[in-house]
C-alpha cells in the first residue's frame, strides 16, 4: 500500500505532535515504574496480604493514564469542555498518586524523601493540564495551515545567458551587405511600424530607394617589427595593455607577454 504523501503545511506541526506524544508516553512509563517502587513497600506495609501492595499503586496509575490520555485525544480534535467530573476524576486519580509516593517519607518526617518522590507525580499532573492545551492549539494550527492556499510548484529554474537575448547589431539584407537589425523585425502592433524604421544615418537612399552599405576601413595589420616597436613605447610610457595593443593591430594577451618580457629585462 503506498504511503500518503505529507502535507508540507503541516509537517512541522505533525512532528511537533509526534514529539509531545512520545514524551507523554515517556514520563508516563517512568512515572509508574517509580511509583511502583515507592507505593509498593508503603501498601504492604498496611494490607493483610504482603505480596498484592503493587496492585493498587497500578491501578491509580491505570486510572491516571486512561484521563489523561483521553483528554489528549479529545483536544486533538478541538474538544476542550468536559465538564466537572472529568475534571474530578483526574484530580483524583492524580492526588492518590501523590499520597501513596510522599506519605511513607512523610510519616518518617523525611521531608527531603517527600520533595524527592513528589517531583515525578507532579510533573504528571502539569502534564494532563498543560497536554490537552497543546494538542488543541496543534490542531487549530494545523486547521488554519490546510485552509491556506498551497504555492504552486513552479519547477526547475532554468536561466538564459544575457548573450542570447541580445539581438545582432547587423543582419542579412537581400539586396548584399548589411542593415541594422531594427529593420528585420516587424513590429506587432502597425502603429509603431516608425519605430522600426531605419535611422536616416544607418542607410543611404539611392534612384530607387535601395539600402546600400557603407565600406568600413578596418584598421591595416603592422609588421612585427613596427608592432614590437610600438609595444615597447608603450611599455616605456607605461601605457595600458589595451591602448597598446590597439595602436600596435595585436591582441591584448600578447601584449601583455611582451610586457612581461620586458619587465624581466629591466630587472636583470
Amino acid at each position: 500500500m503506498a504511503t500518503k504523501p505529507r502535507d508540507p503545511r503541516t509537517a512541522a506541526i505533525t512532528r511537533t505532535r509526534h514529539v509531545l506524544t512520545g514524551g507523554r508516553w515517556f514520563l508516563i512509563v517512568g512515572l509508574v515504574f517509580y511509583s511502583l517502587m515507592t507505593t509498593t513497600p508503603f501498601v504492604s506495609a498496611h494490607s493483610e496480604w504482603a505480596w498484592s501492595g503493587f496492585v493498587l499503586g497500578l491501578i491509580v496509575d491505570a486510572a491516571f493514564i486512561m484521563a489523561l490520555s483521553a483528554e489528549s485525544t479529545l483536544a486533538r480534535h478541538g474538544v476542550t469542555k468536559l465538564g466537572r467530573w472529568p475534571a474530578a476524576f483526574r484530580w483524583l486519580t492524580g492526588l492518590s498518586t501523590v499520597f501513596l509516593n510522599v506519605w511513607l517519607s512523610v510519616e518518617r518526617r523525611d521531608w527531603v524523601g517527600v520533595a524527592v518522590h513528589l517531583i515525578a507525580p507532579v510533573l504528571v499532573m502539569l502534564l494532563a493540564e498543560v497536554g490537552p492545551v497543546y494538542m488543541a492549539a496543534l490542531a487549530d494550527a494545523e486547521r488554519d495551515a490546510l485552509k491556506a492556499p498551497e504555492a504552486p510548484f513552479v519547477g526547475p529554474v532554468t536561466f538564459t545567458p544575457l548573450q542570447s537575448l541580445a539581438a545582432p547589431e547587423t543582419a542579412p539584407n537581400v539586396f548584399g551587405g548589411h542593415v541594422p537589425a531594427r529593420v528585420m523585425h516587424a513590429p506587432e502592433n502597425p502603429d509603431q511600424t516608425a519605430l522600426f524604421e531605419p535611422a536616416a544615418d544607418d542607410v543611404e537612399t539611392g534612384p530607387h530607394d535601395e539600402l546600400v552599405n557603407e565600406p568600413v576601413d578596418e584598421p591595416k595589420r603592422l609588421s612585427k617589427a613596427e608592432a614590437a616597436e610600438i609595444i615597447e613605447k608603450g611599455w616605456r610610457h607605461k601605457l595600458s595593455v589595451q591602448e597598446v595593443a590597439k595602436a600596435a593591430t595585436r591582441h591584448p594577451a600578447t601584449v601583455t607577454r611582451q610586457f612581461a618580457k620586458l619587465d624581466a629585462l629591466a630587472k636583470v
